[in-house]
């Protein structure tokens, strides 16, 4: 029998009120490999909204089993491929086999055309 395929998900919107529930739950399954799609300007804010959200999940730093399922991209969902490089992208679409959109502008009074490319 072949071996099974290691769960690999790929995550947008990790750090709004959705994502940042559901992570944590996929990390609850030590088999669970997650790739976060988070907006940043700079490595640093990444890295910066990355420890936010193991604070908020309560991951402490030396949790390092837990720590190295996770990987964050800066990218942005209104771009193609997330903004990603196209070797980025490549990895990403080749090791993930789940995918969960949960990014979204919610505001209620975005002009119709912006709401429409979110």
């Amino acid at each position: 029998m072949a071996a099974e395929r290691v769960k690999h998900y790929f995550v947008t919107g990790a750090t709004g009120v959705v994502g940042s529930s559901l992570v944590p739950v996929l990390l609850g399954d030590p088999e669970v490999r997650v790739t976060l799609l988070i907006r940043a300007a700079t490595a640093d804010e990444l890295a910066v909204r990355v420890e936010r959200l193991f604070a908020f999940w309560n991951v402490p730093r030396d949790d390092v089993a837990t720590r190295s399922r996770v990987v964050a991209l800066a990218g942005d969902t209104t771009l193609p491929r997330f903004g990603l490089a196209d070797a980025e992208y490549g990895r990403l679409s080749a090791r993930c086999t789940h995918v969960v959109h949960a990014a979204g502008l919610v505001r209620m009074n975005l002009p119709l055309q912006e709401a429409r490319r979110s």
